[in-house]
């Protein structure tokens, strides 16, 4: 049986703008009315991965809402790592220019999960992070690793909020 996940991501404030691909040919998404220019998919993606939709009727508030669908099989790599040697599957985005830690910031985004979204235990599906440039560093099974500050997960029939703290 194949997962499918569907996970729509509605970022009301941002008022997005469009899609495009940069010199490079990364896919990218604009952004107006807030300190990012635009988001990046640094990874690569298939057709299906990705949709930038305008209907008021499913967004949360505003027009637009960002639809996201992961199906088996969707692993994607860069010139250091790759989901498929490492049996994982994602689609993500990356905001440009990074934001320096001064002053108050907040930040917020809201999830809407498909009808038919499957929770296959004992696997745990992210569906949101935020990082940090230059934040936390460790290892995890021998592996150099660069956890978010905060993670939610689906594992086991709930929601996880993770806040994550490095110990050595």
């Amino acid at each position: 049986m194949k997962k499918l996940l569907i996970l729509l991501l509605l970022v009301p404030t941002l008022a997005m703008s469009g899609t495009f691909k940069d010199d490079e040919g990364k896919f990218g998404l604009k952004t107006k009315k807030s300190g990012f220019k635009f988001h990046l998919n640094f990874m690569d993606h298939n057709d299906h991965n990705f949709q930038y939709i305008k209907d008021k009727t499913k967004a949360r508030a505003g027009k637009y809402f960002q639809r996201f669908e992961l199906r088996d099989g969707d692993c994607f790599g860069d010139d250091s790592w790759s989901d498929c040697d490492t049996d994982r599957e994602r689609v993500e985005f990356s905001t440009r220019p990074r934001q320096a830690p001064k002053g108050k910031q907040c930040y917020g985004y809201s999830l809407m999960l498909s009808k038919d979204f499957i929770d296959t235990h004992p696997t745990s599906t992210t569906l949101g992070q935020v990082h940090q440039h230059g934040g936390p560093t460790g290892t995890a099974e021998g592996l150099a690793s660069f956890p978010p500050l905060i993670q939610i997960d689906a594992r086991s029939g709930s929601l996880f909020f993770n806040w994550h703290e490095l110990s050595g």
